[in-house]
This record gives C-alpha cells, structure tokens and sequence, in this order.
C-alpha cells in the first residue's frame, strides 16, 4: 500500500541504500597495497566510512604516519572507477528497499549521495527504483560534501521541507542535522526498510 505521509524521506545512497562500503573498501584496499599498506575492514568503517576521498587520503596520511603518502588525482580517479565497476556489476541493493521505495512513490522521498549522478542513477535504473525518487543531490551538485550542510540544505530546498534523514556515517549524520533534518542512523543496509516502517508508524 502506498505511503501518503508528506513528511520527506531523505536517504544516504552508499551504505544505507546500497551496500557500498564493502565495495569502496576493497578499492581502497587495491590502490594501498602498492604502498604497502594493509587497510583491515574496521579501520576503513572506523576513520573513512562516509568521507570523500580527499579527505580519506588524509586519513591514511595520519594513521600511517607518513606525511608524504599522497595520491595523485588519476590514482583516486582510478579508485572511483573500480567501486564503481563493482558496484554496477550487480548492485547490492536488497529486495526489501526495494519494496519499502516502490511503496513511498507519491510521497516526497529525496536522495543526497557523495557518489557521482551517472553511478547511482545507473544502480537505481538497474534495481527498479530511480523512479521512486522525487529530489536527488549528487557529488556534482555541492563544492562542499558532508559533514558540511551544504547537500542537504539543497535538498531541503528541492524538497520544499526538512524531513527526516537515514544516514550511516557520523559524516552524513551531522550533515543532516546541522541543515535542521531529523536523524536516523542506519547500521545496516539490510535493515533499512524495518527502519523506515517503525518510524512511518510514528507518523
């Protein structure tokens, strides 16, 4: 049955949506090792998870402790490139996020994502749900990304309202708040649309 609550929806797409972390730590992974740096899947979700990579390569500059590792802008161009040929491949989009969208189409439900437009509208067209939502903001569309507020203040202003924002990262997390959305975190992607019901239940 189709929602009809007005209050907006607003979704993180890598890691709430999608399961993506996965995907970009092993990119990572990838382009560490010619440094001979090991990168462990909690240190990843513990100090990149939500991050961009500019600031992500600073990560790494201070927990490696070395000052000069840097990464060149083809180096992380290639980085974006290969999450980007996994997670189009098949993407991890489970089937329950796909119901709990398809039966919010007529409700404001808005997206705001780090990731590039071309990627995620290509991931939503494959899973059957692009048209499930009413306002995007991609990478593109802010100079600066979260946890400044930039992105969700433009959707805000794409929805007509604040709403309510399903974050994984302690970076998406404050990016909502400080643009006046209330905030869900979301630990597992899996979970999302149990997530999004209990709080519709609220409404």
């Amino acid at each position: 049955m189709p929602v009809t609550g007005r209050t907006p929806l607003v979704f993180d797409f890598d890691g709430v949506i999608a399961d993506t972390e996965p995907l970009h730590w092993k990119a990572w992974v990838e382009l560490l090792a010619l440094y001979g740096i090991t990168l462990t899947w909690d240190d990843y979700q513990r100090n990149c998870q939500g991050k961009v990579d500019t600031s992500i390569a600073e990560v790494f500059q201070r927990i490696s402790n070395n000052g000069a590792l840097a990464f060149s802008s083809e180096q992380l161009l290639r980085r974006r490139a290969r999450s980007s040929e996994l997670l189009l491949a098949s993407p991890p989009i489970c089937q329950a996020t796909c119901t709990m969208l398809k039966n919010l189409r007529g409700s404001p439900v808005g997206l705001v994502t780090t990731n590039e437009r071309a990627v995620v509208e290509q991931a939503l067209r494959t899973a059957g749900i692009l048209d499930c939502f009413s306002a995007f903001v991609f990478r593109e569309d802010v100079a600066r990304h979260k946890p400044f507020p930039d992105a969700y203040l433009l959707a805000k202003e794409r929805l007509g309202a604040p709403g309510i924002a399903f974050e994984d990262s302690a970076a998406g997390l404050e990016s909502a708040s400080r643009a006046g959305f209330e905030t869900i975190r979301v630990a597992d992607p899996a979970e999302l649309a149990s997530i999004v019901n209990m709080r519709l239940a609220l409404e």
